[in-house]
Formats: structure tokens, C-alpha cells, sequence
């Protein structure tokens, strides 16, 4: 089964994604959840997409996923989620979770760091994830004791053991915008440090 689930998986993180390849650059209907939670029309496409392609090949599998919808493949309801209430005490024998657009904020306003997140469980245990970013077309699968991969070829931990020896990226964030700047193993700063 585990390989239908990759199949699967893989099939409606592509297809996710796609669709906001597709959205990235038109103007968003943004709806606020929280202070500073927003949800767009494409997050609620994208899951739409993702839980309907799984359905029509696990139909029993449970779904914990991040925007509150009227039915499984229903229109959005708007300013509430997750989906289905994390106060549900059961959990199904095998459920995928998802998050539809993982970095909504910075899709909504352009910013292009954002993918597709999706995994599975059985019996409460992580077997499988799939994390897709559409902007670089960047593919990210692993598998409990399988090991991930990035677009099919394998990846592991860095074995650098020194953090002045890594290659890094330093933020600086105020509300009129973003600098990123890449470092090369200096002017890093220490954890709890000033960005």
C-alpha cells in the first residue's frame, strides 16, 4: 500500500502545486482567520485538489488538513479551520495531513517561498511526506526508514560539523520590507542574536 500512497501523494502535490504555479501572480481574495492568518481562494483549490485526488483512491483514509471546509471537496468556509476540529479525539487508522499552501502569507503577497505540504500516517505513526515547491519545481519525498529525496535523487544530512563552516542565510525583516542576504560561513549570528 505504501507505494500507492507515494503514487498518490506525489500525484496531488504536483497537482497542488500546479495550480498555484498558476495563481501566484493574479490578485488574491485574502480572508483573515486569525490577526495574522490569512487564506486565500488558492489554498482552499489547492486542498480541494489534493483531498479529491486522494479520495478516489483511498475513500475510507481520514484527512486532517489546514482550511475548514463545508465537505470533503466543498467550497471553503471562510475564517474557520483546521478541518476537520483538532478537538476530535479519534484518529483514523490511516489519515493524510495537509497543508495546502504552506507559507500562505508570502504567497499572498508575491513573495515566492512557499509549496505544498503533504503526509501520511498509519496508526498514528509518520510513514510518508511529500513537500512540493512550485516556483523551482522542487519535489521533496521521504519515507519513514527510507530515507528523502529531492526530485528522485537522494539527500542526507549535511556532515559539516561546525556552524562557522556552513553555508547560510541571514534575514532582516521590518514592515516596509525584506533583505536577504547569503553568507559564506561568516557574519553569522548566534541563536537568539540580532537578525
Amino acid at each position: 500500500m505504501l507505494d500507492q500512497v507515494r503514487q498518490v501523494g506525489r500525484q496531488a502535490a504536483l497537482a497542488a502545486g500546479a495550480l498555484l504555479k498558476l495563481n501566484y501572480e493574479k490578485p488574491h481574495d485574502i480572508t483573515l482567520k486569525g490577526a495574522i492568518d490569512p487564506v486565500t481562494e488558492s489554498d482552499f483549490a489547492s486542498q480541494k485538489t489534493i483531498i479529491s485526488l486522494i479520495r478516489q483512491t483511498f475513500p475510507d483514509h481520514g484527512i486532517l488538513a489546514e482550511e475548514r471546509m463545508d465537505a470533503d471537496v466543498g467550497e471553503g468556509a471562510k475564517g474557520r479551520g483546521p478541518w476537520p476540529s483538532p478537538q476530535e479525539t479519534t484518529t483514523p487508522a490511516y489519515r493524510w495531513i495537509i497543508d495546502p499552501v504552506d507559507g500562505t502569507v508570502n504567497f499572498a503577497h508575491g513573495f515566492p517561498m512557499f509549496c505544498v505540504s503533504i503526509g501520511f500516517e498509519a496508526a498514528g505513526v509518520m510513514e510518508y511526506g511529500v513537500v512540493y515547491e512550485p516556483l523551482r519545481d522542487e519535489l521533496f519525498e521521504g519515507r519513514r526508514g527510507g530515507g528523502a529525496t529531492l526530485n528522485g535523487r537522494p539527500i542526507r544530512v549535511s556532515s559539516i560539523d561546525r556552524l562557522e563552516r556552513v553555508v547560510g542565510v541571514k534575514a532582516q525583516c521590518d514592515v516596509e520590507h525584506v533583505v536577504v542576504t547569503s553568507t559564506q560561513g561568516f557574519d553569522l549570528q548566534p541563536v537568539g542574536g540580532p537578525l
